[in-house]
């Protein structure tokens, strides 16, 4: 659009709101204008200047660029909403309730009947794969291989797993 306003309106004269910051003679006064022009900020008067000197291609320019940007930053915002609403629901899916911390209390005591709070590794994956979501897999069809994989991921000893904390 910068480069569209340089040739349609690039021989505008001085006067009202064109000035020596406010015109289309360079690349980068026209990004200026633009930029000046999507804030809102007066783009009408610019407008008028540009009509009163005769240049009525201002009015198809202003209306596409106006159009277009606000279109664009339109999507831009409801991107940015609509992505974190999904991240807000996904993270509300895997939310722990307090049936949650009963049932791992009890899948626990069972690798760990002497309540020392440690269980070994190798037991973790007896135990993740008899958890249900969110802290488990069971139920979700995992291969042996999938399992072994998210177990690496842990960073455990004993699963062949470089981690770098």
């Amino acid at each position: 659009f910068a480069i569209l306003g340089m040739y349609l309106l690039g021989n505008a004269g001085r006067g009202g709101m064109i000035d020596d910051r406010v015109n289309f003679e360079t690349f980068g006064s026209s990004m200026f204008v633009l930029f000046f022009s999507l804030t809102g900020e007066n783009w009408p008067s610019v407008l008028h200047d540009l009509l009163a000197q005769g240049k009525w291609g201002a009015i198809p320019y202003f209306i596409a660029f106006i159009s277009i940007a606000f279109f664009i930053l339109l999507n831009l915002f409801l991107a940015v909403i609509l992505d974190r609403f999904t991240e807000t629901r996904r993270m509300e899916e895997y939310r722990l309730t307090p049936p949650d911390f009963a049932i791992f209390s009890s899948k626990w005591a069972e690798y760990d009947p002497k309540a020392t709070l440690l269980i070994p590794a190798t037991a973790l994956e007896q135990l993740i794969v008899n958890l249900p979501t969110p802290l488990g897999v069971k139920g979700m069809g995992f291969t042996r291989l999938e399992k072994f994989r998210m177990l690496q991921s842990l960073c455990l000893d004993g699963y062949g797993a470089e981690c770098v904390v």
